[in-house]
């Protein structure tokens, strides 16, 4: 308790997180060919294991597999040598030179160096040797670099990204036992962490930081299977605030992809290798970065093809909704982009979506490894999607699949807003739709000059662009807003727009003495007296025959007007005629009733 309180002091003092730090979120989905890197995961070479599979496993991985899939870089975490010289009893005994030459023989022969090969100490490795001596100087990066640990970068077109491979094996240099936890008392201690802070702060600019070491972080679903024992909440600690995106790791001998999230604030993948060199089925990882998104597949060593879809991102990466990954636009052009790799020919690449029919990809130009196809999702319906990708080559035909989520894009927003004044009670909206995917537009209101506390009163229609706001109050000022909304969510708002509700008047005095006057078969004149010195029109209302009742309007005319002719009429008809004034505060009262009958001829 005392120890790890210590550790946790330190590092608190030590290590204040950026205000800059790697961001797992990063991930965005783009038809940009040329952001993209993979790299290979492998662990448990076990070079001096009893049987040849071991050495047989680590040529062909820094051989063919390093010559076919041309990776950035191959990380190893750990167990490079078996620590048995081959003892019939697979006891861990040693460290064996023998073992660490055979290991150094084999990585020489295939050119392998420190700019591109990374292998970090296992438990076997640090049996019996505290200071990791035989580590140190037979090991690639230890001969490199004097140290047990290892940081690089990759930059291009992508940016930057961090890669660490850390030291978890015990540090007592106990020998092994047969007694749980087997002398491995798996940790972090001070100087270790305290490298891998300097480290993350020092490439705190990097958009991805992926970690790797020998164990897993917590208990496994094996009893046998040790762990972290110590310094792994500060080591957690240190991966949430600087923003690591992975842990990779060994040690079991089973592959899985995970996601780890205790402790931390989202999580990160938690990928785990089988031994390559020692108990089947001897598999590897390659591991890709995609316009900073990630993706991987697990392979047995010397099968073919390798097929990683590397575009869009897989939503159920590591078992759960994976956190960092982008969703699909319902549109026609969606790049569905995969790495295929084999000694032999590729002679044909596709995709399909639900089972559905295949869909051609091509090879990208300048990227023998890369094949991409466009994805027409326009017609989908937001929801998860099974994408699969298959190969064909001269080896056999091998598929990936992922689940994507399709959704519809935010709908454009709306602009040109008006608000127009009608009366003391109403004022007219205007705008321009500037959408093709909107279910309709939501409509903001508050009151005041210069007011800001908007608030939602009216949602309406796709393609509507005029609304009236009624009921209001006289001489007040309104300002609107309007937005588009789909299943997506909302779009922005267009600019606000104000406008002032004229001021309250009295309603206008109805008119009187209306008298009509049939001056031919199809003309009937109006005359009225005006008592009003508000109204701003007339309306004229007409019905048919001598007792109707159903007047409709049939014109209007302006202010201080006081007759009008009606035409077009028909012949030996009754018309009844009535009018009344208006204002912006509303109409009048209605005149009298005046009648006329169209002569026959």
């Amino acid at each position: 308790m005392i120890r790890h309180f210590i550790i946790s002091i330190i590092l608190l003092i030590g290590c204040a997180f950026p205000v800059s730090a790697a961001d797992p979120h990063s991930a965005y989905y783009s038809p940009d060919t040329d952001k993209l890197i993979w790299f290979i995961h492998a662990s448990g070479t076990h070079i001096g294991t009893s049987g040849s599979t071991d050495a047989t496993n680590l040529q062909w991985l820094t051989g063919q597999a390093k010559s076919v899939i041309n990776p950035s870089f191959i990380v190893v975490t750990g167990d490079l040598t078996d620590s048995t010289n081959g003892n019939i009893f697979g006891y861990p005994n040693g460290p064996y030179q023998a073992e660490w030459d055979q290991y150094k023989s084999i990585l020489s022969a295939n050119g392998v160096d420190a700019s591109s090969y990374f292998d970090i100490p296992g438990n076997h490795d640090a049996y019996s040797d505290q200071y990791f001596s035989y580590y140190l100087n037979n090991s690639v990066q230890g001969r490199a670099t004097g140290r047990t640990q290892a940081s690089w970068t990759r930059t291009g077109p992508w940016g930057k990204y961090q890669f660490l491979g850390v030291n978890t094996p015990d540090n007592t240099g106990k020998p092994f036992s047969i007694i749980w936890p087997y002398g491995d008392n798996a940790g972090l201690d001070t100087t270790e962490l305290s490298f891998i802070s300097s480290e993350m702060n020092a490439n705190s600019d990097a958009k991805l930081t992926l970690v790797f070491g020998h164990h897993p972080l917590v208990a496994t679903d094996s009893s046998s299977d040790t762990y972290l024992f110590y310094g792994k909440d500060d080591f957690v600690n240190l991966m949430n605030g600087y923003g690591a995106s992975m842990y990779g790791y060994g040690h079991t001998h089973a592959s899985s992809e995970k996601f780890f999230t205790q402790n931390m604030t989202d999580g990160l993948f938690y990928f785990n290798v089988s031994s390559i060199g020692k108990d089947s089925p001897n598999q590897y990882t390659v591991t890709a970065i995609d316009c900073n998104g990630i993706s991987s597949v697990t392979q047995t060593k010397g099968t073919w093809p390798v097929v990683l879809i590397t575009a869009p991102v897989d939503r159920r990466l590591g078992g759960v909704v994976n956190p960092y990954a982008y969703n699909v636009t319902n549109s026609a052009t969606n790049p569905v982009r995969a790495l295929v790799f084999d000694p032999a020919t590729v002679t044909q690449v596709q995709f399909r979506v639900n089972g559905g029919s295949w869909q051609p990809m091509q090879n990208v130009s300048g990227n023998p490894a890369l094949w991409q196809g466009n994805w027409n999702a326009a017609t989908l319906a937001a929801s998860e999607y099974a994408l699969e990708v298959q190969a064909t080559t001269g080896s056999g035909v091998r598929s990936d699949a992922i689940t994507a989520y399709v959704e519809s894009p935010l709908p454009t927003a709306p602009s040109n807003l008006t608000a127009t004044a009608a009366s003391g009670s109403q004022i007219n909206l205007a705008w321009t739709d500037n959408s093709t995917n909107e279910q309709g537009f939501k409509i903001e209101r508050c009151a005041g000059a210069g007011c800001s506390n908007f608030s939602q009163i009216t949602t309406l229609g796709a393609n509507v662009t005029t609304w009236s706001d009624t009921g209001l109050a006289a001489s007040t000022s309104y300002s609107y807003r309007v937005r588009a909304y789909n299943v997506a969510g909302d779009s922005g708002y267009s600019p606000a727009a104000s406008a002032t509700t004229f001021a309250a008047s009295a309603l206008p005095s109805a008119p009187t003495g209306l008298a009509a006057t049939a001056v031919s078969k199809s003309q009937i004149n109006l005359a009225w007296t005006d008592n009003a010195n508000n109204e701003t029109q007339f309306l004229i209302e007409r019905c048919k025959g001598s007792t109707c009742t159903n007047f409709t309007q049939v014109a209007t005319v302006g202010a201080n007007v006081t007759s009008y002719s009606n035409t077009k009429l028909t012949a030996n008809t009754v018309y009844r005629y009535r009018v009344r004034a208006r204002n912006t505060a509303g109409s009048s009262g209605y005149s009298n009733i005046a009648s006329a009958t169209t002569p026959k001829r």
